[in-house]
């Protein structure tokens, strides 16, 4: 009997080979989506997971500060009064492309490493995330303060395939190092990397040291292991209970475990200098809601399809009911169709995740691996998603089957709810259409809106050089490329925009005569700073010629001082300084993020500011021969400092680094939802396709009455209409609902207006109109004679 089933569903998917294509196809699209979000998502959840006794690693956390940075001194404090505690470490990942550019490198006579991550810590670190030392002492890794060392991967870049043990390489600014021991790669995914590991004891690599009332704390990151078998919630307790009495200087410490980190929806403040990047939620709940879409568009467009097939087949079904079929052979008889392609369309999705998985791998910016998809929980998990759309898939064929409605059929009655099924299905589609469609031109709209603003100040033609760790070449790097370049321009300054500057605060009176304290970000330069990047001001005193230095408040620190004008007033942070005007704002960070008070402090005629350290060479290229220009400049800071690299980068493309993220889920986004659409219309193709078969005794009889082709089309047009109509209000509260969300992210955003919804629902109504002309012309330019005599 099953044989039986086999070959009838064979013949009714050969006989209707347009309705058996557009299901497989359908399927199989939604499969393949399904399987590259899976697999990036499973991916996602699995970062530093892959580290021994991962769910034993934890790190400390001020909860108090809201920052990972804590005291390096409380590494004693854990090991000593916790026996639950195996080892603990200090660390500090250093991240080289990050918002901040670290010119860090090593160097052999031979080789040159501009490396991306570099790590300071101490021997503990190995045990606590077991990681092998392949050459060297395993016990003591760091020999002497002096000690590097270094992964796999960069030991074979420097040196081959040589030995590096003993060996010496100049770091940085030249300081050499000897390689002590070389240790395997960190397991990918993880959350940081590393290329080599410096030693904590070294006090030239004690980088983040903070005083106040003559005592001073190194901070850094402290991970720590605890013993298997101990209690996780216990050490928690007793962390919480007595590190505030074994340090002064933290109130609220809580234990956060490694496999957290990456997905912690923490904010840490200058989090642009964190070891540790952060998952892109936003763009795996979208993606993970995007999936279920065009899964739950998928089953719609085969429900569609099924039922009406079975309302034309019901007849049949009827007929064989009458021979002695029983219900429950009736279902088998439907489900068997539905099995062979569930599993047509399984297996084509295999082979098309196969084939596209390295462009999805180029897409999402990382590697996907297919042994993810074998994890205990990834196969639960999409067992249950298969077994729940099969259950769904399975709904009418069991309707049908076990319902009176084959009774129907020998009167050729209607099948009025089966109908109204397939009209709700139909609104469903156009509402989530219309929806993804309301959300792609608003996601469009916002970018442009941000390409397109101006961002305060001059981007075009600037490019900058880090010399925060070798700023002695400062005053004589700028002597020679001013002296040896005609209509260049160059400033130095403490930051620039796309980079973090430090913070600083001022009290004073405002206008209404009450004491207000403001925050503002301070941002030390020379003078030329305001004529390079053209930031307009707004108010200007007389103060620059008589003053060493002058203070320069934008707008919004203007507003938040509560003054209507800076006459008179002061700057009383990192210094005392005149305030000399007001600058315009300028959006020194993304569009994600408002623009602060800033004061910008201006030091005339000066090689090095009082307060602050120039970190940043800022240098505009003359308007003809830029290019020769570059090169030139690369020739002087050779010269200048033979030693150390100084890498010259363009601010506009600093800045473009900014939206990244944004750019890669507005890519994504836009894919997935370009292929839910598609799936959309095979499902309306397919149904006008019905329609057409259903009605082409209709449209004969109009044509022989002297109906034309376009009268034919508009009739055609109407049966969606409405279902048009009620998707199109159905759609709107979820499409303001979530435009509203992803626009919160930003700050400073385009217009939300009605505009967008009446553009995407046109769109959707004009695809809609070619796809039943598409169909429909066909089906009005039949022979009517010859389409009445076959009916």
């Amino acid at each position: 009997m099953f044989i039986h089933y086999l070959l009838t569903a064979y013949r009714n998917l050969k006989r209707n080979i347009f309705y058996s294509a557009l299901s497989v196809l359908g399927f199989a699209t939604g499969f393949t989506t399904c399987i590259i979000i899976g697999l990036f998502i499973l991916q996602e959840f699995q970062t530093d997971k892959h580290f021994p006794d991962h769910h034993l690693i934890y790190r400390l956390y001020d909860a108090e500060h809201a920052t990972e940075f804590v005291d390096m001194e409380l590494v004693n404090a854990l090991t000593t009064h916790f026996p639950e505690i195996e080892s603990a470490a200090a660390y500090n990942g250093i991240p080289c492309k990050g918002e901040i550019r670290f010119p860090a490198y090593l160097k052999t006579k031979q080789s040159y490493l501009d490396t991306d991550y570099f790590t300071i810590t101490e021997n503990d670190f190995f045990k606590i995330f077991g990681i092998k030392i392949l050459e060297g002492n395993p016990l003591s890794p760091f020999q002497d303060k002096n000690s590097v060392i270094l992964t796999t991967s960069t030991a074979r870049k420097l040196f081959g395939d040589e030995s590096p043990l003993g060996k010496v390489v100049s770091f940085m600014v030249g300081q050499e190092l000897i390689i002590s021991a070389v240790c395997e790669d960190l397991p990918t995914p993880n959350s940081f990397s590393t290329d080599f590991f410096l030693n904590v004891e070294n006090p030239a690599f004690i980088w983040n040291r903070s005083c106040e009332n003559n005592k001073c704390m190194d901070r850094m990151e402290v991970y720590f292991k605890i013993k298997a078998g101990a209690d996780p919630q216990r050490v928690e307790q007793k962390i919480r209970k007595y590190i505030p009495q074994l340090s002064q200087n933290h109130h609220q410490l809580a234990p956060q475990l490694l496999s957290d980190i990456y997905l912690s929806s923490r904010k840490i403040p200058y989090a642009a200098i964190t070891s540790h990047t952060k998952a892109n939620t936003r763009l795996i709940y979208t993606l993970w809601s995007t999936g279920l879409i065009i899964l739950l568009l998928s089953i719609t467009n085969y429900l569609n399809f099924n039922i009406a097939r079975m309302a034309d087949n019901a007849r049949t079904l009827y007929y064989r009911k009458i021979a002695g079929a029983s219900r429950h052979q009736v279902f088998l008889y439907l489900f068997t169709e539905i099995g062979i392609v569930t599993l047509l369309a399984f297996f084509l999705a295999v082979c098309l995740s196969h084939c596209t998985l390295p462009w999805a791998e180029i897409l999402l910016n990382t590697p996907l691996k297919w042994q993810y998809l074998l994890l205990p929980h990834a196969l639960i998990i999409f067992t249950v998603c298969l077994l729940a759309m099969m259950v769904i898939i399975c709904l009418p064929p069991m309707w049908i089957a076990y319902s009176p409605l084959l009774k129907q059929a020998s009167s050729g009655q209607n099948f009025g709810k089966l109908k109204q099924i397939n009209q709700g299905l139909t609104v469903f589609q156009f509402s989530v259409a219309f929806t993804i469609m309301a959300c792609l031109l608003m996601l469009n709209k916002q970018m442009r809106y941000i390409q397109n603003s101006t961002p305060g100040f001059n981007k075009e033609a600037i490019v900058y050089i880090p010399i925060q760790f070798n700023k002695q070449i400062a005053r004589p790097l700028f002597n020679e490329i001013e002296k040896s370049i005609p209509g260049i321009q160059l400033s130095l300054s403490s930051s620039i925009p796309a980079f973090p500057v430090s913070t600083g605060g001022n009290t004073a009176l405002n206008d209404a005569g009450e004491m207000v304290f403001t925050s503002f970000e301070m941002l030390f330069a020379d003078e030329n700073f305001l004529k390079l990047y053209n930031i307009p001001l707004q108010q200007n005193g007389e103060y620059l010629q008589s003053s060493r230095a002058i203070c320069y408040i934008n707008e919004t620190g203007l507003q938040a001082s509560g003054w209507k004008n800076t006459e008179g007033k002061i700057m009383d942070s990192w210094g005392t300084y005149p305030i000399g005007g007001v600058i315009g704002d300028f959006h020194s960070q993304s569009f994600h993020k408002p623009i602060n008070p800033l004061a910008l402090i201006i030091e005339k005629g000066v090689d090095k500011p009082a307060n602050s350290d120039y970190n940043y060479l800022s240098i505009k290229l003359p308007g003809e021969n830029q290019t020769e220009a570059l090169k030139k400049i690369k020739e002087i800071c050779t010269n200048i400092s033979p030693n150390t690299i100084l890498e010259t980068k363009f601010l506009d493309l600093k800045i473009q680094q900014l939206y990244e993220k944004d750019e890669r889920m507005q890519q994504s986004i836009f894919l997935f939802s370009m292929i839910s659409l598609i799936l959309l219309m095979l499902g309306i193709l397919g149904q006008v396709h019905q329609i057409c078969l259903k009605r082409a005794k209709e449209i004969g009889i109009r044509k022989v009455n002297g109906a034309s082709s376009p009268e034919i089309l508009l009739l055609l047009f109407r049966s969606f209409a409405l279902q048009l109509i009620i998707g199109f209000f159905a759609g709107l509260p979820f499409a303001i609902y979530f435009i509203g969300q992803w626009l919160s992210n930003f700050v400073y955003r385009t217009s939300h207006n009605a505009f967008i919804y009446f553009l995407a629902a046109g769109i959707i109504a004009f695809f809609v109109l070619m796809l039943v002309a598409l169909k429909g012309y066909s089906a009005a330019a039949l022979n009517p004679v010859k389409v009445l005599k076959e009916e």
